[in-house]
């Protein structure tokens, strides 16, 4: 396992320039600011049912994460449902200067990329000249991520691939039942084989997908019964990281209490929900709903934190104990669920080096990803 954002933001291509994430960090801190003065503020702002002892360490690190040029981990810049209908010219021209603004990014962040039309149909020219252009522009690729929706056949997944840059990765945007189910097979593992090694992760396009099954706008919403069973077959079939889709009612306007504070209640629920069904990453469409992002992930692992420290140091100890006895411990497969779960919380600025220790390792025996590792460093009279 490496360090995965916990969060993607999408804007228009047309917005984009070099100071971009770091203007809209600031939009997330200002909002944090306005919305939440102490701790016991942001739990109930998020629903998180703190109480002020709880809530104080989460609000500490979304202070910090929210006041660093980190605090937007991932952004794609949007040539799709972000940037609308544009002439060629128009968007020959975004796409050069995006690709520009890149370059001259100083400060950027850890994740970053671009998303196209879909490879096919009336857009799949469009598409490919899209990303000529960008990364033409952009110069160095390593690390860039494409995102291409409407996914629904894997010769659309190889031809982007086979059109990525140097160091580049792949997101394929699962809309339709076409792109999780085949006749009486599973499509996903093809859409993901068809990269070649490139696809990175998945992401659950909801609203594309409800609209797909005839579902009135009304009834559209992140926790929508297909919702779920189309995020329980991703997470089943998929070899790849699995997003979530995004929460649409957003906090605007700014100047609204009541809008703000119901969506990003609205927000930090689902997020937990997600993470509770064990996605890690989501769609941000709006800056302020870092607020909500954030506190909800903290939330997530610091209340688990103790109970799974010790979980974990247990399983170490009793596997040491059964290795120096000649004994079996069979239980590794929940030993190595722990250690994933103080792995994800490390690298998504829930927990320091301190909080990881109390499990009796080090981040760097987690990273083994090894359980027998885990249990081979302890001392000998363990």
């Amino acid at each position: 396992m490496s360090r995965a954002p916990v969060h993607v933001v999408y804007g228009g291509a047309h917005l984009f320039k070099e100071d971009t994430p770091q203007k809209l960090a600031q939009i997330a801190e200002r909002t944090f600011a306005a919305h939440c003065k102490d701790a016991v503020a942001l739990s109930e702002l998020l629903g998180l049912g703190l109480d002020s002892d709880a809530a104080a360490p989460v609000y500490d690190r979304v202070a910090k994460k929210l006041a660093t040029p980190a605090a937007v981990e991932d952004f794609r810049i949007d040539f799709e449902d972000g940037y609308g209908v544009r002439s060629p010219a128009d968007e020959d021209h975004d796409a050069e200067r995006a690709g520009a603004a890149l370059r001259q990014c100083t400060t950027r962040p850890a994740f970053i990329g671009l998303r196209t039309k879909p490879f096919a149909g009336a857009t799949r020219d469009r598409a490919r000249r899209t990303l000529d252009l960008f990364l033409k522009a952009a110069g160095d690729t390593r690390g860039l991520t494409l995102t291409i929706p409407k996914v629904t056949h894997p010769h659309e997944v190889e031809e982007a691939a086979a059109a990525l840059g140097d160091g580049m990765t792949l997101e394929l945007m699962i809309e339709s039942k076409a792109a999780i189910i085949c006749g009486a097979g599973f499509a996903l593992p093809d859409l993901i084989a068809a990269g070649g090694g490139r696809v990175s992760s998945v992401h659950f396009g909801a609203y594309d997908f409800l609209s797909a099954h005839d579902i009135a706008a009304s009834e559209q919403r992140l926790d929508h019964p297909l919702c779920d069973r189309a995020r329980e077959l991703m997470l089943m079939t998929s070899t790849v990281r699995v997003a979530d889709g995004a929460t649409s009612f957003l906090p605007v306007p700014a100047d609204d209490r009541a809008i703000v504070s119901q969506a990003l209640w609205l927000h930090a629920r689902n997020v937990r929900r997600a993470l509770a069904t064990g996605i890690y990453q989501g769609w941000d469409l709006h800056p302020a709903q870092l607020v909500a992002r954030y506190g909800a992930v903290y939330a997530f692992f610091l209340q688990n934190k103790d109970a799974s420290a010790e979980r974990l140091k247990r399983f170490i100890a009793t596997a040491a104990q059964a290795q120096v006895n000649g004994g079996v411990f069979d239980d590794a497969a929940t030993a190595l669920g722990l250690v994933s779960f103080f792995l994800r919380g490390f690298y998504a600025g829930a927990f320091d080096e301190s909080d990881v220790a109390q499990t009796g390792a080090t981040v760097a025996q987690l990273e083994q990803r090894s359980f027998a590792a885990l249990v081979n460093a302890q001392p000998a009279s363990a």
